[in-house]
């Protein structure tokens, strides 16, 4: 069993999971509506959600293209800028977070567990809720700046393929995760090595999650800390 001095740990996806819909699209739209980058991009993100949507690619290869467009649009802009209107946006995006998931985060806080995010969402939005949070590590999507300036490219994305980034806390932690929440077939390997796999899509993708919405997921993790631990 978990020893009193071994450290329990949970992950989360972040889009759909954590907060309702894409950050990067309702961050994108903001960027178009401050006339900072050019609008046209919202039609080429839609054309990918289409083709994604349609089964014409797979949810990896949407977040691979979704941040290489996205990317590419902030070209020779300054990172000083985008900076100052990130956190204007934050006052937006924080009304998209589920409530039972703040509640979740700060219950799992309270058992002094490390909270992970394995996430194709924007690094720079989700820092921003690291220090409240109380987030152990955040493995999500970050855009390349050199000099001061974006240069339209990635410097990472762990948006697609998060075995391997479970696979490095698995090590480190030398066990399982504790549970983890994902909505898509890319949250898969989280779900299928957690203890407790909470499962917050629309038709369940295993019988071996939980399926769960926004507004029962508490008390659900609620109830399996209270009752449950697991043996290693």
């Amino acid at each position: 069993m978990i020893g009193d001095m071994e450290k329990r740990y949970a992950l989360f996806d972040w889009d759909n999971t954590v907060r309702r819909g894409y950050t990067l699209y309702s961050w994108v739209d903001y960027l178009c509506d401050c006339h900072v980058i050019d609008s046209s991009i919202q039609s080429y993100l839609n054309e990918i959600r289409i083709e994604y949507k349609s089964g014409l690619i797979t949810h990896d290869e949407y977040a691979q293209k979704a941040c290489e467009v996205y990317s590419h649009s902030l070209k020779g802009i300054s990172s000083k800028k985008i900076e100052i209107l990130r956190d204007d946006y934050l006052k937006i995006d924080e009304q998209y977070i589920y409530n039972d998931i703040k509640k979740i985060f700060e219950l799992l806080n309270k058992e002094k567990f490390d909270i992970i995010i394995i996430s194709g969402a924007p690094t720079m939005i989700i820092e921003k809720y690291k220090k409240r949070f109380h987030f152990k590590h955040i493995c999500a999507f970050k855009e390349k700046v050199i000099k001061g300036q974006f240069n339209g490219e990635v410097e990472y994305n762990y948006g697609f393929d998060k075995e391997m980034q479970v696979l490095k806390f698995i090590k480190q932690y030398d066990y399982r995760p504790y549970m983890s929440f994902g909505d898509s077939s890319s949250d898969i390997p989280l779900l299928n090595y957690a203890y407790y796999p909470f499962f917050l899509g629309k038709e369940n993708l295993s019988n071996n999650y939980k399926l769960v919405t926004p507004n029962n997921v508490f008390d659900r993790v609620k109830k399996i800390l209270k009752s449950s631990t697991p043996h290693f």
